[in-house]
């Protein structure tokens, strides 16, 4: 297969995934902030987290199936290349990005969180792709 349809088919894969990851996001930051009044900054860091679990577990084992993990300790190993690349950069964007908009444009929280979201697309595929995910060879 061609590596170009590759890199688009994993593409939206990962768009696919990440869509839901936007529904869990947004669902526990709504349950945060309206249900357990948890101010906006630390919910949106809390519903980042659950959302990068979410994510981790679906792209292992649909998005990049090909290099999938061969026992536990190596799951373990991506999830925190994971976490601390794609969830460190997504949970500064978000928090960064989703700030910035409420304080200073006033928007609705999850109207600056969803544009926080997008912001953070593109970066945090690269980073999966290239670093967390990469095919391990073994010899």
């Amino acid at each position: 297969m061609d590596s170009k349809f590759k890199l688009i088919r994993k593409w939206l894969r990962y768009n696919t995934i990440g869509t839901m990851g936007v529904g869990v996001q947004l669902f526990f930051l709504f349950l945060l902030t309206r249900l357990f009044h948890i101010h906006y900054m630390i919910a949106t860091l809390l519903a980042v987290q659950v959302a990068i679990i979410h994510n981790f577990f679906w792209h292992q084992r649909w998005t990049w199936k090909e290099s999938a993990s061969q026992g536990k300790k190596e799951s373990l190993r991506r999830f925190v290349k994971f976490n601390s690349s794609t969830g460190t950069l997504s949970m500064l964007g978000n928090v960064g990005v989703t700030a910035a908009l409420v304080q200073a444009l006033h928007l609705p929280l999850m109207i600056c969180n969803i544009l926080a979201i997008g912001a953070c697309n593109i970066a945090n595929f690269l980073f999966a792709n290239t670093f967390v995910f990469q095919r391990i060879d073994r010899v």
